[in-house]
This record gives structure tokens, C-alpha cells and sequence, in this order.
């Protein structure tokens, strides 16, 4: 597109004629005959960019920068208008909840074919990488523009709070929504509990797509009146006929079906995907259902006798959920190694020392992320320190080392909150650190 058209959009009279064909918002892609877009800090990066833009857009005044103070409200619409999107992309099908949003993507990509899932997990077949839960506006578009040009016929994206307040998704035709369900997280971004709620209900509702939706959330069965077009899913228990740590066998469409997956939550997450799949008149492939396997560090058991589990919950309900499920799974102790972000809502912390003390034999409290936060007090806020079953070990290589050196055979060690992460940010510095890597040297 010649940058005069570009620069139409924004209502910029322009007679430059040069024709730029890619939208490029991480200064580490740059590529020729693109327009780089700046948003925020984004602009201190101008400078290191080892190919010269076209142009450079952003929210922030800089001298030779098109400065459009909303950009942030417009860049999702000014990329497909680029790039000619508009309802040109394959189907785009968004998930919608606070816990179970991962797992449910990855479910549904394995069993609808020609899907392309956005993810943050590396290493999944047909599937591109997303720093952040939902890409920034700009890497999204180029991901469906990717999807249009390699022929898939749906897209798989997570759509989270930050995504839909921020306007990442803003403008995005979605063909289908499955909304799983809505506890409490991010209210070091939102603030308040209201606004994180509204935030999601209000992308559901506000959305023409069909929605699947959890008639066994409160939110969900908000959503379920208020939306004509909402499909209903819900878990019972009676479907399940055997659940053991190696998987699970339940009944569905007067079949049994057997699956790696293991968990209530599990089961609601395919549940989810199954409903969906037949709203869409996809056939359902029952044998490729015992296939599928827990995403890495989403209740990943990579040991058996002793178990060992890695498992990413960082909300206090999934927190909750992980360990309700294994201790009813379990005939030995349940060791639990855990902490908490610094820097991030710190409501959480308490609720995941009262949740250990449930269902905990033995608790090791050791970092996670910690941040630029003093790492005793984000051990505090936890306020296990005076328990007789607690220990603190703060550097968590030692913390695993540690809970494996406890474990007897019919033991369970369940390694919390980082899950497929391979990463440790303390202070401003990213460390290299892998649960899975610790868990291999010291077993």
C-alpha cells in the first residue's frame, strides 16, 4: 500500500508514494518496505532498528514520527485496513476465560484440522509464538495475514483482559467464541474485580459470534440469557466412569471415550471443545481424543511412583482446582512447591497459603518471578511462615531439589506456577530456569 493510502486512514493528506508492504511493531523483525509502529516504549527503540522504515507511527511525539496521539484505539483497524483483512482471514476462534484458556486452545487445535494456533507454548505443530497471551495488535494481523497466506482455514487465539482493553482484538471478525469461565486475576492491571469482569462479559456479549458457553459459571449463565445466539456446555460428574492420575474415561454421546487428561476442569475444557466442534458440523474424531495430552505444565505428570507433577496455575481457583484434583487421585503425601509473582496482585498471595495448608502435607515456599519485590516479603504475604510442614527455600533449584529428596514412592510433588515457563525474572534480569530441566537433574 503506497504510504499516502496509509496515511489516508488517519485523515494525513500525503503525496508520498513509496509502497509499503508490511506493519512491523517489534524492532527486532524489521524488515525492508515496512512501516514501523511505535507504541509507548516502543519508541525508544527507533534507534536500534538495523533496517530503515519507510515510516514510523506512533503515540508518542518524536521528530520525523507520524504522531497519532489514540494509536493504541486505532492500530488493530489501521493493520486490517493494511492488509485488507476485514472478513478476507480464515475463521477466527477466540477463547474466553480466566483459568482453562490454554488447554482448551491446544484441545481444540488437535482436533480441528487446518487450524494454526497462537500460542506462548514453543514446540506445537502448526502453531506460531506469541510473547503475551494475545498478541499486540500488530503481530496478531501478521499472524492471520500468515494463516490467509499458508492456506489454514481457522485461527486459534486466547483472548485475555489485557487484550480486549488494550484493543488488540478490536475490529476482528471472530466466527465462534467459547467462554470457559471468570474467577479473579490481573488486578494489578484492571484494579478493580468489576472492571476485569465487565471486560471479558462485555467482549462476549458485544461480539456477533455464536458463543460456547459454561452453563456451570455464574458469568456463563449471565451470558447464556442475555446472548440469543450462546450455546450451552456443562460438566456433571456422573460422566465420568474412571479417573486415574494416568487419565480418564467418561462418557459422552453414548460412548465411552478415553483421555491423557486428567482433572474436572480438564473434562470442562473438552467438553467445551466437543460442543463447539458439533455447532460447527465437524465430525468428531473419538480415537484421536485418547491421543491428546496435557499441554506442557498445564497439569503435566512427567514421573510416575513417585508422581511428579508440573502444573502452571497461577490463579487462586486454578491453584485450587490443581490441588483438590490430585489429592482425590493420590494414596501418599501431597508435597507442594510453590510462590508467588512479585510485583503482580498481591490478593492472591494469602489464598494460596490457605489452599497449600488444605491440601498440603508438606509445603516448600520458594520464588517465582519475583521481580524487583523483596523475595521474604512476597514469602510473608503467603503467611506460612510459622507452619510446622512449611519450608522456605527461596532458591528454587534447591526447592526442588529438595521435594524430590522427600518423595517415597507413593508419593505426589506438585511444582506450582511455573509450568512451561523457562525462565526466572528477578530484578529486572531474565534467568534461564526450566521446572522440567530441575526436576530431570535431580530425579
Amino acid at each position: 500500500m503506497k504510504i499516502s493510502k496509509c496515511l489516508e486512514f488517519f485523515n494525513i493528506k500525503n503525496s508520498d508514494q513509496r509502497v509499503a508492504k508490511y506493519l512491523v511493531s517489534d524492532s527486532r523483525k524489521m524488515k525492508p518496505k515496512a512501516i514501523f509502529i511505535a507504541i509507548d516504549k516502543g519508541i525508544e527503540y527507533i534507534n536500534d532498528l538495523a533496517i530503515e522504515p519507510l515510516l514510523i507511527i506512533s503515540n508518542v511525539e518524536r521528530p520525523n514520527v507520524v504522531y497519532i496521539p489514540n494509536l493504541k484505539e486505532k492500530i488493530a483497524e489501521f493493520a486490517i485496513y493494511f492488509y485488507h483483512l476485514n472478513k478476507n482471514h480464515p475463521q477466527l476462534i477466540g477463547i474466553v476465560g480466566t483459568n482453562g484458556k490454554t488447554s482448551t486452545a491446544n484441545i481444540l487445535h488437535m482436533l480441528l484440522k487446518k487450524s494454526l494456533l497462537i500460542t506462548t507454548i514453543q514446540g506445537l505443530p502448526d502453531s506460531v509464538i506469541s510473547e503475551n497471551t494475545t498478541p499486540n495488535a500488530i503481530e496478531l494481523i501478521n499472524d492471520l495475514v500468515y494463516a490467509r497466506r499458508q492456506k489454514y482455514n481457522f485461527v486459534i487465539l486466547e483472548v485475555s483482559s489485557i487484550g480486549i482493553k488494550e484493543k488488540r482484538v478490536e475490529g476482528l471478525t471472530f466466527s465462534y467464541l467459547i467462554f470457559l469461565n471468570l474467577t479473579k486475576d490481573h488486578l494489578d492491571y484492571h484494579k478493580t474485580l468489576e472492571d476485569y469482569q465487565n471486560t471479558k462479559i462485555n467482549f462476549v456479549l458485544n461480539s456477533e459470534a455464536p458463543a460456547i458457553v459454561n452453563a456451570n459459571d455464574k458469568f456463563g449463565i449471565k451470558i447464556l440469557k442475555c446472548k440469543s445466539n450462546s450455546v450451552p456446555f456443562k460438566f456433571a460428574k456422573e460422566i465420568i466412569i474412571k479417573h486415574t492420575l494416568q487419565g480418564t474415561v467418561f462418557k459422552y454421546d453414548n460412548r465411552y471415550v478415553k483421555t491423557n487428561l486428567i482433572g474436572e476442569f480438564n473434562m470442562e475444557n473438552l467438553l467445551s471443545v466437543l460442543t463447539l466442534l458439533k455447532v460447527m458440523k465437524k465430525r468428531i474424531d473419538y480415537a484421536l481424543i485418547s491421543e491428546i495430552k496435557p499441554i506442557k505444565g498445564r497439569m503435566d505428570i512427567i514421573n510416575f511412583a513417585p508422581n511428579i507433577v508440573v502444573d502452571y496455575a497461577h490463579t487462586s481457583k486454578a491453584f485450587e482446582l490443581a490441588l483438590k484434583e490430585l489429592k482425590s487421585l493420590i494414596t501418599g503425601r501431597l508435597i507442594i512447591i510453590f510462590g508467588a509473582g512479585g510485583d503482580r496482585d498481591k490478593s492472591k498471595r494469602k489464598i494460596y497459603g490457605q489452599l497449600a495448608l488444605k491440601y498440603g502435607d508438606e509445603i516448600i515456599l520458594t520464588n517465582d518471578n519475583p521481580r524487583k519485590e523483596n523475595e521474604v516479603d512476597i514469602i510473608n504475604d503467603i503467611h506460612l511462615v510459622n507452619e510446622k510442614k512449611v519450608t522456605v527455600i527461596l532458591d528454587r533449584h534447591l526447592a526442588i531439589k529438595e521435594g524430590i529428596r522427600r518423595l517415597k514412592k507413593e508419593d505426589t510433588l506438585a511444582i506450582i506456577g511455573k509450568g512451561h515457563e523457562n525462565y526466572q525474572i528477578i530484578g529486572d534480569k531474565k534467568y534461564h530456569f526450566s521446572d522440567y530441566e530441575e526436576v530431570k537433574k535431580w530425579l
